[in-house]
């Protein structure tokens, strides 16, 4: 196992410990010193290691993934500085990103906002509720179409016990989804490694899972690639079954995903990642 050298907390830990810029060369202080300023909420504290990384801000993916963040940890649990970082970075490598750098930022946030603005003034001009009225109160729409162009529209939220707290800044109706993103190049990278039986979202789930195990642990023969799979797809299965309340088969999941963890040498302990300190630091 290869040790490096933290220039700032000046220990020595193994090389996981440490982000590794796109040239292949690691960063010169430990994950934890890095991201211990990091307030996930407030871009200006990690813009910076963004631009030191060479990866571009995309705002609305890490937006997602501090929502799902919240959502894992709870109203009790706090964040750290790990929880989002090294998840953006993953996510960062996937053939939709992986080309563009920090340089990148404002084009790409340039292109989203004139496809937001293009798409809106495409949209078909709305009538006012009045002329609606009139035009409904003369016979020439229906009370049907009357209804449904003036109701405000039920917003179906959670179901009660899964509601988030109230100061959670991320509303569900709000959130985007990163997996509608995706290109075609992107879609058939997934479903050729993950199958064709996954929509977006969660090919998008395994990959970003893959890609931090794989950062985590020294992953070199093809047998314990595939029981990395094998753990992914279990994983995804699960949160799928605690997220619906089916506890029975979150349960059955959890079962499998423990002896593929230990068949495959995948449990904390065995993590190149031996200090306690340090768990969670793929976050």
């Amino acid at each position: 196992m290869s040790q490096r050298f933290c220039t700032k907390c000046e220990r020595t830990m193994d090389e996981l410990q440490f982000y590794t810029y796109k040239n292949g060369e690691k960063v010169e202080i430990c994950k934890k010193c890095m991201t211990m300023h990091i307030d996930n909420d407030s871009p200006e504290t990690y813009m910076w290691l963004l631009k030191k990384m060479d990866v571009p801000y995309i705002k609305t993916e890490w937006d997602s993934l501090l929502y799902k963040a919240k959502e894992k940890a709870g109203p009790y649990k706090a964040l750290t500085g790990m929880s989002v970082f090294g998840k953006y970075l993953s996510k960062m490598k996937l053939k939709q990103w992986g080309q563009y750098g920090w340089e990148d930022t404002e084009r790409l946030q340039a292109e989203k906002e004139m496809k937001s603005a293009a798409a809106a003034s495409q949209a078909p001009p709305t009538q006012s509720k009045e002329v609606l009225q009139e035009m409904y109160d003369n016979g020439e729409i229906s009370e049907a179409e009357f209804l449904t162009l003036t109701e405000e529209p039920e917003l179906s939220g959670p179901p009660q016990d899964h509601y988030y707290p109230e100061n959670n800044p991320y509303p569900i109706v709000n959130l985007p989804n990163p997996a509608d993103d995706l290109t075609e190049e992107d879609m058939v990278y997934l479903v050729n490694k993950w199958g064709r039986f996954h929509k977006p979202e969660q090919l998008l789930f395994l990959e970003t899972l893959y890609n931090n195990m794989m950062d985590s642990f020294d992953i070199q023969s093809a047998s314990r690639e595939d029981a990395l799979k094998k753990l992914c797809k279990t994983s995804l299965k699960m949160e799928e079954a605690i997220d619906c309340g089916d506890v029975d088969t979150y349960q059955k999941y959890s079962r499998v995903y423990d002896l593929l963890s230990k068949s495959g040498r995948f449990s904390e302990a065995q993590n190149k990642d031996q200090a306690p300190s340090f768990l969670g630091s793929v976050s």
